[in-house]
């Protein structure tokens, strides 16, 4: 025992290591931001045809770009933008045009089965390009075609506005669907400011029983209601000027905050640390030294790619390859909590005394249920949902997707809770039970609980006579 509390003490070097790099890539990832108001650059492209943007109109919504720094090899007139509607007829153009052995869709755009797809053609030069007023609701993207792309690479730099128009006539420049999100976050906000001051409140009044753990998830509690309220605040600015200021950078601060804090958390609770004991094992260091770089890698990439437009090189790689490595780090956290239970359960098999703990962490493995539904629904069916919805649906998947966060912390911090009565934090007092700690632990009266940390106490005491 006292040997894997000096292991412990060795730990805080590398904390403060990791400490470190999350500071030095949370300000890396304070980057530009931008919304329907956007600006793509494009260097020596080669590519024949690529989405650069999408947008979800209501009728009478309004697209409108202007291009600058058009450079070509020689100039041509076969190269320019396609406004076109974003259904399954239209993607099968797409994919039929896609290849270069295919006719190219910018010499087919005035072809009867292709006019009903396109709404809007611009041929690639400087200048204004519209606006073009949308007669029909729909979700629409915009396309850069270049039939000559093997033999004359293209560059430009577009600005893109896109917006609705409500029925007062004011631009909303957040997509059908979106406008009312920044309602829908600010009344979570108001929810996880509830569940905040009542965490905190349980937290103050039971100090006896409180852990370092507890302390933490006080933090990410915290930081979850800062996030989603600064989220708010960003789609509301977005919605109404087009770009969230220098707002984005709060919300996207504090979300990533909150992501690395997230994963702390639940690692840390897999473990047992703080709850049952005051170190980390090897195999504990290792998985946290491995999982909480990744997570971090993931989340300064997934604000890089949210924040440049859909028609950048690469953009649907990384977006679903970091997807997968979300998934792959939500699944490396299970393997503590697997770790734990599965030693208690070999312990019990050789020690009777292991068999109370193995009852205790009875609720343990309902935890790791809890987290395994929770990486399922919110990383695999929220994201099929929001692929599946119709476009003046899109708030439904963000609304579930936090009330699902919501339901996993509130369920987290009831099986935590530092109580008297808690499995987790107490054992039941018996003759057997105590041993040697009986001279250095009050006898409590039946029925009654102790705290875990004055048995360890007097084992401890017991252990060095």
């Amino acid at each position: 025992y006292q040997r894997r509390v000096r292991g412990f003490s060795r730990t805080e070097m590398p904390a403060k290591r990791m400490i470190g790099l999350c500071l030095m890539l949370l300000s890396l990832s304070l980057v530009p931001t931008s919304a329907k108001i956007a600006k793509l650059s494009v260097d020596q492209d080669s590519r024949r045809l690529f989405a650069i943007e999408s947008f979800s109109f209501y009728a009478g919504g309004v697209h409108q770009m202007e291009v600058s720094n058009v450079g070509l090899k020689k100039p041509t007139e076969n190269a320019g933008f396609l406004l076109m509607r974003q259904n399954q007829a239209a993607l099968d153009v797409i994919d039929e045009s896609s290849s270069d052995s295919s006719a190219c869709l910018w010499k087919l755009r005035d072809a009867p089965h292709n006019k009903e797809q396109i709404l809007a053609s611009y041929p690639l030069q400087d200048g204004p390009m519209g606006p073009t007023t949308l007669k029909e609701d729909g979700e629409c993207r915009v396309y850069f075609v270049n039939c000559r792309n093997s033999q004359n690479p293209v560059s430009f730099d577009v600005d893109l506005v896109q917006y609705n128009v409500d029925a007062s006539g004011n631009r909303n420049y957040v997509s059908a669907g979106e406008e009312h999100l920044d309602m829908v976050f600010g009344f979570m906000s108001v929810l996880w400011l509830v569940c905040a001051v009542v965490w905190i409140k349980q937290v103050l009044g039971n100090r006896g029983y409180a852990k370092a753990i507890h302390h933490m998830m006080s933090a990410l509690v915290c930081l979850k209601l800062l996030s989603v309220f600064f989220q708010a605040v960003k789609f509301h600015l977005m919605n109404t000027d087009g770009t969230a200021h220098a707002w984005a950078n709060v919300y996207y601060a504090f979300t990533f905050m909150k992501g690395i804090l997230m994963f702390t958390v639940i690692l840390l609770i897999g473990t047992g640390w703080s709850l049952f004991k005051p170190f980390l094992t090897e195999k504990d260091k290792r998985i946290v030294a491995v999982v909480i770089p990744l997570q971090i890698c993931t989340n300064v990439a997934y604000i890089y790619v949210d924040e440049n437009m859909r028609g950048s090189p690469g953009w649907l790689t990384w977006r679903d390859l970091l997807h997968l490595l979300d998934i792959a780090c939500c699944c490396a956290i299970l393997f503590p909590i697997v770790w734990s239970i599965k030693q208690l359960r070999e312990a019990a098999a050789t020690d009777d005394q292991a068999q109370r703990d193995v009852e205790r962490l009875r609720l343990f493995r309902q935890f790791y249920i809890m987290v395994v539904a929770y990486i399922y629904f919110t990383r695999i069916v929220v994201y099929l949902m929001g692929a599946t919805l119709p476009y003046g649906s899109a708030w439904v998947d963000h609304l579930v997707y936090e009330f699902a966060t919501l339901a996993f912390f509130c369920l987290t911090g009831y099986q935590f809770q530092p109580v008297a009565d808690n499995p987790y934090f107490a054992l039941a007092t018996s003759e057997q039970e105590h041993g040697a700690g009986q001279s250095d632990v009050e006898q409590a009266p039946k029925g009654k609980t102790i705290p875990l940390n004055q048995v360890a106490i007097a084992n401890e005491k017991s252990a060095s006579v």
